[in-house]
């Protein structure tokens, strides 16, 4: 919110030494559209949590562990429950496994936290090739193109293809997939069918209901697990709903 503000401070220190009435005018001009900006950006398309706002939000899961730009940016925020969550399912996967597989196409926030704690017992395949190279760097999977996000990445396609991943370029099945996923559960749905269990899902929209409420930010993610890790005992399974209110 402070770029914006720079040509604006600019302008209006033209205009004090120029101190004419049409500077006066394209100062007063600028500063209207600013504010007005400002405004339109606050209400429809930020992903911030005001301050004044930012109480409830706080006490409504624990957020001990995160930076306040963390937890008063509800993108991030959204990411601290699967984030505990997934803690604990590494924790547990590290003592069985010497060296834990984990996929997404997430490789910001969460990436980052499990790295934290997990770093050498984890090993980290990035769905749109950005920060590792295990599919651009087989023939298969580089064939499928690139787009702005980075590798054109269908869960589909990849789940299809994991054993001739592993078999023509040595990339190996995910032992956990952690991901975002769409208003109807699709991708978690599909991990599903390719041998894994959804052992967390969260669900819900992670909104401000009262003004501003900002751009719309969906809650759905999921964590799932390989079936041969979980073995015969029965898997807790775990969900989260956002329905955080700021009063």
């Amino acid at each position: 919110m402070l770029v914006p503000v720079i040509p604006l401070a600019g302008i209006l220190t033209v205009a004090f030494f120029m101190n004419t009435g049409q500077a006066r005018l394209l100062a007063g001009l600028i500063a209207a559209l600013q504010v007005l900006s400002i405004g339109i950006f606050t209400a429809s398309y930020s992903t911030s949590v005001p301050l004044f706002h930012l109480s409830p939000y706080q006490s409504f899961m624990d957020t001990k562990g995160f930076s306040f730009f963390e937890v008063s940016n509800r993108v991030h925020y959204r990411e601290i429950p699967l984030i505990r969550e997934l803690g604990r399912q590494l924790d547990q996967l590290v003592q069985q496994e010497q060296d834990v597989v984990m996929f997404s196409r997430q490789a910001g926030m969460v990436a980052y936290h499990v790295f934290r704690e997990f770093y050498g017992d984890v090993r980290f395949i990035d769905g749109y090739s950005l920060s590792s190279r295990e599919l651009t760097d087989c023939p298969l999977s580089r064939s499928w193109g690139s787009g702005k996000l980075g590798l054109k990445f269908y869960y589909a396609r990849y789940l299809d293809s994991l054993e001739e991943l592993e078999h023509s370029c040595g990339v190996p099945r995910p032992d956990v997939i952690f991901d975002l996923d769409l208003p109807n559960l699709e991708y978690a749905k599909k991990i599903k069918t390719a041998g894994y269990t959804i052992v967390f899902k969260q669900t819900g929209p992670v909104q401000l209901h009262e003004w501003p409420r900002g751009a719309y930010v969906l809650g759905n993610q999921f964590i799932a697990v390989k079936n041969d890790l979980l073995g015969a005992t029965p898997v807790e399974k775990k969900e989260f709903q956002f329905k955080a209110k700021t009063k």
